[in-house]
């Protein structure tokens, strides 16, 4: 994308602009520049979601201070320290993809909404409104995971004043539609052959990956084509696909996804303090869903309920809904401190109890984070059992307060601790963080390797020229699009992708393939041997077999067969 203006626009995933990027193109634009000042590398790369991830908290500070007046600055501390040390924002503040950036976007939206409606603001909705167009601009309909939420909200405190307030909840949302679509409707509108093709949808229509790759097939049940087996009957290779896919949310649907597995560690705790925090809510501070509190609780939810049951969840999408269980956390201890008088003191020491047992179950077969958390958990439970038995006998004794204070200290400490071990300990790649770093913190040991599929010193001799001019278009093609990223970023050449893993067909049309190899903008061809086995990749594999020929080196690594075409 950085390397013309053409590219930038059309968020170009390779240098000979083959394809657009499967998503919007705002963080990858913000990515750019700073690769463009700070050069080329995995550090660059993250600095603007790790700046995001560290604005999110003042900003989830904001949000919950304006939302609970009477103990606004406490819930406002308090939830810009629970979003600060969640687990998962951590890990997504130190990973490539654009999450963080959506969620630190979102939390503030929410606090322009919260301030557009309780201050009857019109000029507020307006620009809440621009926000949110902006936010789909970043992840398309991950960032709109809150509009059920600000809808209800604007429904509930506007109630008796909408023949007066419904021309500006109109031009709220017609502005809505109208900068969110403005970069699809750019590509849309530009004819096929002056842009990119569209990565991941068959129609070449940006308006269809959104409906579809990035919309539907997101939440509605249905076969996610990369984590389907080749061979179904093969019964290792089924039980392999499901593990891994797994791990990135798909075919693990159901009520505990958010508490089970590597989830466990790194978003189910914060996720229970949040819901802790609507029961707190709908006991003591019914009157708050009069007002903001609606707001937040159908957010959380929303999210929770997204999560548990789409098709695809992988972790990071939790950003989405992230500050709504921030700031619910936070009222919810704030409430149950506020509670612990008399016979409701012992709800304070029980609640604690049941999430330090949860953290300490979750983080078993996580040997890295396991021995802290069970410590903090230990310490914990002492504290509550001691609050506990002196609450009912002297109501206001200090050292009850104390022993509750330590109590819920532990709990909001043990996030902290995965927190530590993703920040500093898991393993990532060039800097980067790889997704839900707790699958490689099991007893089992998954090393992830950090030597590429295709062998370098191959890859280093087909790209020799590259950048050079004046060569082929490509410097070589490869049978997918994550293995063409790869060779993009790690040699600076220009890549085809030949075959999309994610729909599991060719990326260009037989007939523009061949053109390809025969008129020399593709001089080698690498296909793994495993791949063209198969089957499934018949239609590359005849036309390459038609128009190239294999080339000394086409044993190479016993992996992947190299075929020399026109040109090379």
């Amino acid at each position: 994308m950085g390397e013309s203006w053409h590219n930038f626009l059309f968020a170009a995933y390779d240098p000979a602009a083959t394809l657009i990027i499967d998503k919007p193109p705002l963080a990858l634009w913000l990515q750019v520049a700073f690769t463009k000042a700070f050069g080329f590398e995995g550090t660059s790369l993250i600095w603007p979601m790790a700046l995001a991830g560290t604005l999110a908290a003042p900003l989830a500070f904001g949000a919950a201070r304006r939302s609970l007046p009477p103990h606004g600055i406490a819930a406002g501390l308090l939830a810009a320290m629970l979003l600060a040390v969640l687990p998962e924002s951590v890990a997504t503040a130190r990973d490539s993809t654009m999450d963080a950036l959506m969620m630190a976007l979102v939390a503030a939206s929410a606090w322009l909404l919260v301030a557009a409606v309780e201050g009857r603001n019109g000029r507020l909705l307006i620009a809440w409104a621009v926000l949110m167009g902006v936010i789909f601009n970043v992840k398309y309909f991950e960032g709109f995971v809150v509009m059920p939420a600000a809808a209800l909200y604007i429904a509930l405190r506007w109630r008796g004043q909408w023949r007066a307030r419904l021309p500006l909840v109109v031009r709220a949302a017609t502005t809505v539609v109208a900068v969110s679509l403005l970069w699809v409707v750019f590509v849309e509108f530009t004819p096929a052959a002056e842009r990119p093709l569209v990565m991941n949808d068959r129609s070449n229509s940006v308006v269809s990956l959104v409906a579809r790759y990035n919309g539907i097939e997101r939440v509605l049940p249905g076969d996610v084509t990369i984590f389907v087996p080749h061979d179904p009957t093969n019964e290792s290779s089924v039980d392999a696909y499901a593990r891994v896919a797994a791990h990135f949310g798909v075919g693990n649907a159901g009520p505990a996804r958010l508490f089970v597995g590597a989830n466990g560690p790194l978003l189910g705790m914060p996720a229970a303090v949040a819901l802790l925090g609507v029961a707190v809510v709908l006991w003591r501070r019914r009157d708050w869903l009069d007002g903001p509190g609606a707001f937040w609780i159908t957010w959380a939810l929303t999210g929770v309920l997204l999560f548990s049951f789409s098709n695809r969840a992988a972790a990071h999408y939790t950003e989405s809904y992230a500050p709504a269980l921030a700031v619910l956390g936070a009222v919810g201890l704030i409430e149950l401190w506020r509670a612990r008088l008399a016979w409701r003191g012992a709800v304070v020491p029980l609640a604690t109890v049941a999430l330090l047992a949860f953290a300490w179950a979750s983080t078993r077969d996580f040997p890295p984070i396991a021995d802290r958390t069970e410590q903090l958990a230990m310490a914990g439970a002492v504290a509550a059992a001691v609050a506990l038995l002196l609450g009912p006998v002297i109501a206001r004794n200090l050292a009850t307060a104390i022993a509750q204070a330590v109590a819920i200290g532990a709990v909001l400490l043990v996030p902290l601790v995965t927190s530590d071990w993703v920040a500093f300990d898991a393993p990532r790649g060039v800097g980067i963080t790889r997704p839900n770093p707790l699958i490689y913190a099991t007893a089992a040991d998954i090393s992830p390797q950090q030597n590429r599929s295709v062998p370098a010193e191959v890859v280093l001799e087909l790209t020799a020229g590259a950048g050079s001019g004046g060569g082929p278009r490509y410097d070589f093609a490869i049978d997918g699009i994550n293995l063409a990223g790869e060779a993009i970023a790690y040699s600076g050449a220009s890549v085809l992708p030949i075959w999309s893993e994610y729909e599991r067909r060719p990326v260009l049309a037989r007939a523009e393939l061949e053109a390809a190899l025969t008129g020399g903008d593709v001089p080698f061809v690498l296909l793994g041997r495993g791949r063209a086995g198969a089957g499934w990749a018949d239609d590359v594999l005849a036309v390459v077999q038609q128009h190239c020929e294999l080339d000394r080196r086409a044993n190479v690594g016993r992996t992947w067969l190299l075929w020399r075409c026109a040109g090379g």
